[in-house]
């Protein structure tokens, strides 16, 4: 049966999954900046549950290794009772056999559990880089939309301040408006130009985002499991 924290946890692994899977406007600054907030949040808290995920499995293993030492014991007492050559003595091996077929029990339940506490850790690993991954590139969108509303202020504030001057100048001006007007309207168009050449630079980055990402991943879960070898030698030469 799942604990509490177990469906906790599986609940905000299906709302990640829900948020990387929800479609957004790409085109509106709102939308882009609540899912942002959205997917920062869900990172936390994924990033959060994965550290007690990691904590769990690691009390896990230390308790599976304390029971097989009880185990060993009591099983090397269970030797001692009945090969002392004292049949009257035998009746106490009797306590300490249930004793050890507990521990086998308490053993086999923990292992099943760690199997599935292992389980979890990965799978919200994998939650919190997909979401780091979206997280970048919705942070990207943001950027350039929020630059293209920065550059469409511009342009209409500089409308505004052309048309103040036809005003003021009159017809005679005229002329010499509308050469300042193109000119404007061609340093727009190259710098709309340079603009998009730079935008579509940023965004090739976003694929090498998430494959770093993927990697670091896998480069701490390389990490980990080769601290965890040596740790366990290390248990098993000072036992």
């Amino acid at each position: 049966m799942a604990t509490i924290l177990q469906k906790f946890r599986t609940v905000l692994l299906s709302s990640a999954h829900a948020l990387l899977d929800a479609a957004i406007d790409l085109n509106s600054v709102a939308a882009i900046k609540q899912h942002v907030r959205d997917l920062e949040g869900a990172r936390d808290k994924i990033a959060d549950e994965a550290a007690i995920a990691d904590g769990r499995a690691a009390a896990l293993k230390s308790d599976i290794i304390d029971l097989q030492g009880q185990k060993g014991t009591t099983g090397a007492d269970i030797d001692s009772l009945l090969g002392n050559n004292n049949p009257s003595d035998d009746h106490h091996a009797m306590p300490l056999a249930e004793r050890m077929i507990q521990f086998g029990e308490d053993i086999e339940a923990k292992q099943a559990e760690l199997v599935e506490q292992k389980k979890l850790a990965a799978e919200l690993e994998e939650a919190h880089a997909k979401i780091s991954a979206q997280h970048g590139e919705m942070l990207r969108s943001l950027n350039r939309l929020e630059s293209m509303e920065r550059a469409t202020a511009a342009r209409n504030q500089a409308a505004e301040a052309l048309k103040g001057v036809a005003k003021v100048t009159g017809a005679a001006s005229a002329a010499s408006v509308d050469n300042v007007t193109s000119r404007l309207r061609d340093q727009d168009a190259v710098a709309k130009a340079r603009f998009d050449r730079a935008l579509a630079g940023v965004g090739e980055n976003g694929p090498a985002d998430a494959v770093r990402a993927s990697q670091a991943a896998a480069l701490i879960a390389a990490s980990r499991a080769k601290i965890e070898q040596a740790a366990n030698r290390a248990k098993k030469k000072a036992s």
